[in-house]
């Protein structure tokens, strides 16, 4: 029984520290993602403003060398792509069919996340409605929920090393507190014995019948 109840124990902290590192990865992925959402979006709002002061095709490239992870395209009215900061235009197929650019068309805005890649990455586009009815849209990937585990394994194993190793010690000590009594137990006066309440009625059963055998 003893070693029953320490397994059971020390089971209960690895499932307690496994879903506790789980939601804190979810949360963490959620803020992760909620910011590259931010800062894209941030992004095309400026240089929708500054799309009047410069030259299109230099400002355009001037902002993606600025920051190369985010993708910058421009599209045409009718869907043609103009400009693309990662692939050449002349090989891009219309964007008319793109959610985000139907959106954007429609109401102004528009924004889509899609699959990319076999690690679980997830690429965020957001569309914008210039003045002159073409669509600025920025894109940029973020880590999928399982690569961000993947990548923070080295530090959730070190860090559960020394508290499996504490709920070890705890669980030994906490099953031995429940084991002793039950190893003292004096048979002989069930009621004498010093124990915690969940074995007060074994002993008043014990006594009765003690009592009633002596009486026989």
């Amino acid at each position: 029984m003893r070693n029953r109840i320490f397994r059971s124990m020390l089971l209960l902290a690895v499932v307690t520290i496994l879903i506790g590192s789980l939601l804190s990865g979810a949360v963490t992925h959620a803020a992760l993602t909620e910011r590259v959402h931010a800062e894209v979006r941030s992004e095309a709002k400026i240089l929708s403003l500054l799309l009047p002061e410069g030259g299109t095709q230099t400002l355009f490239e001037q902002a993606s060398q600025a920051n190369p992870a985010t993708r910058l395209t421009l599209i045409d009215t009718d869907g043609t792509v103009l400009f693309d900061s990662m692939a050449d235009p002349a090989t891009m197929e219309n964007h008319a069919d793109r959610l985000e650019v139907r959106l954007a068309m429609q109401v102004g805005t528009g924004e889509e996340s899609r699959n990319s890649g076999t690690r679980g990455e997830k690429t965020y586009y957001y569309a914008l409605r210039l003045e002159n009815g073409q669509i600025l849209r920025m894109a940029a990937a973020s880590d999928g929920i399982w690569e961000i585990f993947l990548r923070q394994a080295g530090w959730l194993l070190a860090a559960m090393i020394p508290v499996l190793l504490f709920a070890a010690w705890l669980a030994n000590r906490q099953t031995r507190a429940i084991v002793a009594p039950l190893l003292t137990l004096d048979l002989d006066r069930p009621m004498n014995n010093d124990v915690y309440d969940e074995l007060s009625p074994l002993l008043v059963r014990m006594e009765r019948q003690r009592t009633e055998i002596a009486r026989q």
